[in-house]
């Protein structure tokens, strides 16, 4: 089964919908969901988390996390990839989630890749949809490997 930890998208202490998104199309996978949320003052949005309709909720609550930085912030994903053993990890499309998602995937070993509009499993097969060649073809990539890190259009 596949096992999908979605980023949590939070902005001025408000989980954004983009995160609910997420979630709904790991669910329609039949994928196990995570969610992790990085920041400071944000264990009040645990409800939130789980209502959004992950599995299991991740929180990495510490002042130091207040301002985002990508190398802390992408630390914080790891750990919680790894505890959590995500072969997906999803960003939301924001300059964050293209901040984080190269660092994540390398520190991983996994592969990376942006502006995701699709993703379909077929058993461990990953399949992905981006567009190409400034939007005018979709490309379908099977992914050569077992984990990957992808940030996500909306509406995907």
């Amino acid at each position: 089964m596949a096992k999908v930890l979605v980023i949590a998208d939070i902005k001025q202490g408000v989980l954004k919908g983009s995160t609910s998104e997420l979630l709904s199309k790991a669910r329609s996978l039949g994928a196990q969901t995570a969610v992790v949320a990085v920041g400071s003052n944000i264990e009040s949005l645990t409800p939130d988390l789980a209502a959004a309709g992950s599995d299991t909720q991740y929180i990495a609550d510490d002042p130091g996390l207040e301002l985002f930085s990508a190398g802390p912030f992408a630390s914080c994903v790891v750990e919680a990839a790894k505890q959590f053993e995500a072969n997906l990890i999803w960003f939301g499309f924001s300059e964050s989630g293209k901040a984080c998602a190269p660092r994540v995937a390398v520190e991983l070993g996994a592969a990376c890749a942006t502006e995701i509009t699709d993703v379909a499993l077929d058993g461990d097969q990953i399949e992905i949809t981006r567009p190409a060649i400034a939007n005018k073809v979709m490309q379908r990539i099977k992914v050569n490997s077992r984990q990957l890190v992808a940030v996500v259009r909306a509406g995907a």
